[in-house]
C-alpha cells in the first residue's frame, strides 16, 4: 500500500507552487489587500486555464475530475502564497454544495461555468445568531422569493450568483436580482473580504434540501485546514513551537507598552530594573513603535473578541512577519530610518499565547 504522493500529484504540487510564486507574489497580494474586493480578473483567468477552478469536479461539467488529495495539495499551495480572492468561496464552498445537492441540469447551469472560470459564486450561511447549525437558519423562501439577511458572506461583491442556506432549503440567487443589497463588513483577513447580504422579495431558484449540505461543509473544512497548515509552514514554524517561543519571550523581563494611545483601558505596564545607558549622550534609545494590533497583548485589559479562526491568525502573522515588511522606526541623532522586520515582532509572539 502506497501512502506517499503519486508522480502526477507531485507534478500538480510543484506546478501550483511555481504558478502562485510567479503570478501572485507577495507584492501582488498586498496590493490586492488594499482593494475593495481583493479580486484580480487576470489572475482568475490564468487559474482557470490551469484547470484549478474545476479540479475536483467531473469532466462532464468541464472539470478536471481529480480527487480530494489533489484539492488539498492545491489549497496548501494557495495558503502558502496567501492567495487573495474568491477561489475558496467559489470552487470549494459553492462547488461542493452544487455537487452535493444540485440536479444534473443545475450543475450544467451553475457548476460548469465555475469549472470554466466564467462565473464566481459564494455560500451564505451565517446570520445574526452566528450559528453554524443549519437548523438555526431564520431566513426563508416563500413563492420563490427570499426575505432576510445573511452575514459574513465571503466574496459576495464579486459573485455572479449566491447560494443561500435557508430554513426551508438551499437556493441560488443571481447577483443582479432585484431586492438584493450587498454591504462590506469589517474583517481581519484582508485577502478574503466579508459582506452582509440582505434579501427583500428576491427571486431565488431552489437547489435542494439542507440534508445533503454536511458533506459539502466537510470538504470545505478539510480544504480550509490545508490552507491554514500551509500558511503556517510558510513561516517555518508549527503552532506548538510558536506558543513555546511565545512563553519563552513572556518569561523574560521586558517592558510592555500600551497597544495604542487611544485605548484608555490598556494601562498595564510591567516594571523592570533600569538598565545602564548603552548609547553616547545626545542620542535616544532604540524603541519599537507598537501599533494597535487587532488582538489582546499580554496583561492588556482591552476588550477585544477572540480571533475568529485559526486561519485568520496565521494569515495575519504571515503578512506582518514577512521579511521586508517595515513595521518599526528607530530614532537616533541622525534622521529617522526604517528597518525591515526580519523576525516575528514580539507583540505578535506574545499575543499568540492568550488566544484559545
Amino acid at each position: 500500500m502506497q501512502f506517499g504522493l503519486s508522480d502526477s500529484q507531485r507534478l500538480l504540487q510543484d506546478s501550483a507552487r511555481k504558478f502562485f510564486a510567479a503570478e501572485c507574489p507577495m507584492a501582488q497580494v498586498r496590493h490586492l489587500m488594499e482593494t475593495d474586493t481583493a479580486y484580480d480578473g487576470a489572475l482568475w483567468s490564468k487559474m482557470a486555464e490551469q484547470g484549478f477552478t474545476g479540479i475536483i469536479f467531473p469532466e462532464e461539467y468541464d472539470g478536471a475530475g481529480l480527487g480530494m488529495v489533489e484539492l488539498i495539495l492545491l489549497m496548501e499551495e494557495a495558503g502558502r502564497a496567501l492567495l487573495p480572492g474568491p477561489f475558496f468561496s467559489t470552487v470549494v464552498l459553492a462547488g461542493s454544495v452544487l455537487t452535493a445537492i444540485g440536479t444534473p441540469e443545475q450543475k450544467k447551469k451553475y457548476l460548469a461555468p465555475i469549472c470554466r472560470g466564467e462565473r464566481r459564486s459564494t455560500v451564505a450561511i451565517l446570520e445574526s445568531s452566528a450559528s453554524w447549525e443549519l437548523a438555526s437558519a431564520q431566513i426563508s423562501a416563500a413563492n420563490g422569493k427570499l426575505n432576510g439577511e445573511k452575514l459574513f458572506v465571503p466574496d459576495a461583491a464579486v459573485a455572479d450568483f449566491i447560494i443561500v442556506v435557508a430554513r426551508n432549503g438551499v437556493f441560488a440567487v443571481d447577483a443582479d436580482a432585484p431586492g438584493i443589497q450587498v454591504e462590506q463588513m469589517s474583517a481581519m483577513d484582508l485577502t478574503r473580504k466579508l459582506y452582509s447580504v440582505r434579501f427583500e422579495n428576491t427571486p431565488a431558484e431552489k437547489l435542494g434540501d439542507t440534508a445533503g449540505l454536511q458533506k459539502a461543509l466537510d470538504v470545505s473544512a478539510a480544504a480550509l485546514a490545508a490552507e491554514m497548515v500551509a500558511a503556517c509552514s510558510a513561516l517555518s514554524i508549527s503552532p506548538s513551537s510558536m506558543r513555546k517561543r511565545a512563553n519563552s519571550l513572556a518569561s523574560r523581563s521586558e517592558s510592555f507598552r500600551p497597544c495604542s494611545t487611544n485605548v484608555p483601558t490598556c494601562t498595564s505596564k510591567q516594571k523592570v530594573p533600569a538598565r545602564p545607558p548603552t548609547m553616547p549622550p545626545g542620542r535616544s534609545k532604540k524603541t519599537l513603535r507598537t501599533p494597535c494590533w487587532p488582538f489582546r497583548l499580554r496583561k492588556c485589559t482591552r476588550a477585544m473578541p477572540h480571533a475568529p479562526s485559526a486561519i485568520a491568525e496565521f494569515r495575519f502573522m504571515v503578512e506582518w512577519a514577512s521579511p521586508g515588511r517595515t513595521i518599526s522606526t528607530y530614532t537616533t541623532g541622525a534622521p529617522k530610518r526604517q528597518k525591515p522586520c526580519l523576525v516575528m515582532p514580539h507583540s505578535i509572539a506574545s499575543a499568540s499565547r492568550v488566544w484559545p
